[in-house]
């Protein structure tokens, strides 16, 4: 049996049962109990290194701009992502320009001296030579000033008072309505002015063109009427649907047309009438069709009156039947004489009958006279031809007019 001295009593302690028990054996059981003991301290240690990693972690300060997780968010979160040791770039923005009031979108902030140009719908108008009436619209920001407006160019025409409106009532918008006339232009040449719009300091030029009228003309230029007179008709073409007609002798009288319009161009016709000439010469006039400042004459001239007959008809007048024919007698008288009596037609659809003039017991007169005979006429549209009775060497021609025929009742019926 051994005995163990302990260093720190200084006594020598007698092993109890149990311990002779446990430690009974051979030198190398009583050498492990040392080692045994120094191994238990040993892990001690490690444990409470590792103790107080786990409760008491290094602070890391988080980078700028994120979140720090608190304890509760920590112990739920399953990964934990390693910081990045790197240095973030730098990013360098380039400025941007400031909106420009067009594109601004208004807001409450707008400050109201920041208008929006004045602007017009369309700086340039262009009217043809009758003139006519064109709309514009102004707009700019909302603003108190007064719209005002100067023009260059008396053909040009505005309104007197030009009153501003909002738009869709938005407020964000001052509009004004408004119209551009411009009154016929007379010359052949264009002509162009300007309207010069003014808000507080800004302005806005419009230009306005106004073509010429197109060169006015005749249809023709020259009528000649035989002295008994008559009726023709002559076309005037121009660019506008003014003119003045000016007469210059009273044999000649006019009767103005409705106006046509076709491709751009106005047309009128008028018919000339001229009155029978009872004298030995011949009558001329003119008559003048002045379109703005272009004047177009028409010369107008009818023969003199012929020498007195030998012989005269008992009518001067046209002969005129209708669709169903018939016989028109003309008595032919004249002074005692031996010249030849005859007649002439022009048109197949006449007869002629003609008794010579003869002189009875007692007469100073030679009398004949000359039957006119048209056929029955089925054709709706007239026709026409002349009978001319001759005596020695004078001649008068009388007009021969047969009208057409009525349509018939099927066809009345259809219409």
């Amino acid at each position: 049996m051994k005995t163990y001295t302990s260093k720190t009593s200084g006594y020598a302690r007698q092993p109890s049962a149990t311990q002779q028990e446990t430690y009974h054996g051979t030198d190398k059981a009583t050498t492990a109990l040392p080692l045994a003991a120094a191994a238990l301290c040993l892990a001690l240690s490690a444990v409470s290194v590792l103790l107080a990693v786990t409760v008491a972690p290094e602070e890391v300060v988080p980078p700028p701009d994120t979140h720090t997780l608190t304890p509760e968010e920590h112990e739920e979160s399953v990964t934990i992502e390693p910081e990045d040791k790197t240095t973030a770039p730098v990013v360098i923005q380039e400025e941007q320009p400031p909106p420009s009031p067009e594109t601004q979108t208004p807001t409450s902030e707008t400050p109201p001296y920041s208008p929006l140009p004045l602007k017009l719908s369309t700086t340039n108008l262009t009217f043809e030579a009758q003139g006519k009436t064109h709309a514009l619209f102004v707009t700019s920001r909302p603003t108190e000033n007064e719209l005002k407006y100067q023009v260059s160019g008396e053909f040009i025409k505005m309104p007197p008072r030009l009153s501003p409106s909002p738009q869709d009532g938005s407020g964000y918008i001052s509009l004004w309505n408004m119209t551009v006339t411009t009154i016929p232009n007379p010359s052949l040449e264009e002509r162009k002015g300007t309207v010069t719009f003014a808000l507080g300091n800004e302005t806005v030029l419009l230009n306005v063109t106004q073509k010429g009228m197109s060169n006015p003309k005749l249809s023709i230029t020259n009528l000649t009427f035989d002295a008994k007179g008559g009726k023709k008709n002559v076309d005037i073409e121009s660019g506008i649907t003014n003119f003045l007609v000016k007469v210059s002798d009273s044999f000649i009288t006019l009767d103005v047309g409705d106006i046509k319009k076709q491709d751009g161009i106005f047309t009128r016709t008028v018919k000339v009438t001229v009155s029978k000439n009872d004298k030995r010469e011949e009558h001329q006039g003119n008559v003048m069709f002045i379109v703005g400042n272009v004047t177009n004459t028409l010369v107008v001239t009818q023969k003199p009156a012929p020498l007195p007959l030998s012989f005269t008809l008992s009518s001067m007048d046209d002969l005129t039947f209708e669709a169903n024919g018939g016989t028109i007698v003309i008595n032919v008288e004249s002074g005692i004489t031996t010249n030849k009596f005859s007649t002439q037609k022009s048109g197949d659809f006449i007869t002629l009958h003609p008794l010579a003039p003869s002189q009875k017991e007692n007469d100073d007169k030679m009398r004949g006279a000359v039957r006119v005979t048209v056929p029955k006429y089925n054709d709706p549209k007239e026709r026409k031809g002349t009978v001319t009775v001759i005596l020695g060497n004078e001649d008068v021609t009388l007009n021969v007019i047969q009208e057409g025929a009525p349509p018939k009742e099927e066809e009345a019926d259809k219409n």
